[in-house]
């Protein structure tokens, strides 16, 4: 199980703007040797989703993460990027203006996430209402997020996510927001190598021991890293990060383990059913102290759309070491055995 949390520098609840001092968050084990990280990919809400999900008056997404949260349970951090807006108003929607119920942070809670992030195309899909109330709603359950925040400035967008001896910085940036403009009020990372640059050496500035990168970028749907990705993680990687975790094309993409990128993780839940959009990567970052060594464990798993009667499907993420939970085990089996060629 997780350890306390302390918070050092903490986000002011009411008003979700953070100390303009970056955001610190300890984990005390007693252990200093290793820190563990899980990155887990896009997590969105088509509206065929919501409807085997409700409880009355209320949500229940917790049959989403059931066979994943002992992964996300077991690290130190989990860290997932979260694809919707969140309301409180009842006017929900699916692609391409997502808007969910609050309830999907609280399953990312109860299953074991530490860090939501939100350097996303849709983050600004129902402009400030819908940002601000994603981070307020985030900020009340006590979890952290990056990528997006309602402050400015050098540090006020970035998380040091602290273990015994380990100082891990952790920056989350996003290619576009569809071309909705960034309202006053919000701050949402862009891709901006000079802004890029100035975190990174403010991270080093922090004594950050590790830099890891979580990064929306890539071509929607296919299954193999652009130029661009290929010279943008290049270049991350000269200038000192350690990891760099991509998402948002919506399929699995490569993993280069010798430079420890993982180009996408794919989807982790959502209603597209075509071919490797069903199946998504949970990545594990172990991280070391000795010569700030670093390595990726990469876990797919796959999305399960159970009939739960005539007109409702029920949604599972299952790995291979669930395939026994399966509705269709030739078939899971199958797609997880194509997505494995992607990353072999």
């Amino acid at each position: 199980m997780k350890k306390t949390i302390i918070t050092l520098f903490i986000l002011a609840l009411l008003s979700c703007k953070p100390n303009k001092a970056t955001t610190e968050y300890v984990r005390l084990s007693g252990i200093d040797s290793v820190c563990t990280l899980t990155f887990s990919g896009d997590i969105m809400l088509h509206m065929g989703q919501l409807t085997p999900t409700k409880r009355g008056d209320t949500y229940n997404f917790d049959s989403f993460f059931k066979y994943i949260s002992p992964i996300w349970e077991k690290a130190d951090f989990s860290i997932a990027n979260l694809e919707t807006t969140i309301s409180h108003d009842g006017r929900y929607s699916g692609y391409p203006g997502f808007s969910s119920p609050a309830q999907i942070v609280d399953a990312l809670k109860n299953n074991g996430v530490d860090v939501v992030a939100l350097a996303n195309n849709h983050i600004l899909d129902r402009r400030y209402k819908g940002a601000i109330s994603t981070l307020k709603t985030i900020d009340s359950l006590g979890l952290m997020s990056v990528g997006c925040n309602s402050e400015t400035g050098l540090g006020a967008n970035l998380l040091i996510l602290k273990k015994d001896n380990f100082r891990v910085g952790l920056l989350n940036y996003t290619y576009s927001t569809n071309g909705i403009p960034t309202p006053k009020g919000i701050n949402v990372n862009r891709i901006d190598t000079a802004l890029i640059k100035d975190e990174i050496d403010y991270l080093k500035i922090q004594r950050a021991t590790h830099i890891i990168i979580f990064i929306h970028w890539g071509n929607e749907y296919q299954t193999y890293a652009s130029a661009e990705q290929k010279k943008l993680a290049l270049w991350f990687k000269q200038q000192g990060v350690d990891v760099v975790i991509g998402s948002h094309p919506h399929v699995i993409q490569p993993i280069d383990t010798a430079n420890n990128i993982v180009y996408s993780l794919g989807n982790f839940v959502s209603n597209q059913t075509k071919p490797y959009r069903d199946c998504g990567l949970t990545v594990e970052v172990t991280l070391y102290n000795d010569m700030r060594k670093s390595k990726i464990n990469p876990t797919i798993h796959w999305v399960d759309w159970m009939r739960a009667s005539t007109d409702t499907l029920k949604y599972q993420v299952l790995t291979i070491k669930d395939t026994l939970h399966a509705s269709n085990k030739k078939y899971m089996i199958e797609a997880i055995k194509n997505s494995q060629k992607i990353i072999d």
